[in-house]
């Protein structure tokens, strides 16, 4: 068998009005074509859909450190004194953010106000698709940045 004949696929077996006008004078495909059309088009694919992935992951980050911006201006503007904020991509749209304060500012009992903020800015943007955790941590002796980066939280806001 020299291959599949091109008369069977001319029409994309969609009946026998349509032919093949593309002036090959070949009358069969090689098994060699049939393959190398498959791995071009598999290759395309994978191309295409890591296009996109890549896309989308970027947009999901871009919208976790905004967020995360207006919880650190919050911050700034209330006199909670953010010492640092950071962020992790836990999966393609999903993030966790981890920012620290002053112990002190922490502990204090107008600290409410900010879970108050951050629960109804995320409440505006998790979705089934898409979520943003927030936590703090309270600056102490004990704090290693080293840690936090070991953690997963590689990304790091720079406010200056």
């Amino acid at each position: 068998m020299n291959g599949i004949l091109k008369t069977d696929v001319e029409a994309g077996g969609y009946g026998e009005k349509w032919k093949n006008e593309s002036g090959s004078g070949s009358e069969s495909f090689t098994a060699n074509d049939v393959i190398e059309a498959y791995e071009s088009g598999t290759k395309d694919g994978e191309k295409r859909l890591l296009e996109r992935i890549t896309s989308l992951i970027h947009k999901k980050t871009v919208l976790a450190m905004e967020i995360c911006e207006q919880i650190w201006l919050y911050l700034e503007e209330h006199g909670f004194e953010p010492i640092s904020l950071h962020l992790k991509r836990n999966d393609i749209a999903a993030y966790s953010a981890l920012c620290v304060v002053r112990e002190e500012k922490y502990l204090s009992e107008e600290f409410g106000e900010v879970y108050e903020f951050v629960f109804s800015l995320v409440d505006k943007v998790n979705t089934n698709e898409y979520h943003l955790g927030i936590h703090f941590l309270p600056f102490s002796e004990s704090y290693n940045k080293e840690m936090v980066l070991a953690d997963g939280f590689v990304y790091s806001y720079n406010a200056a």
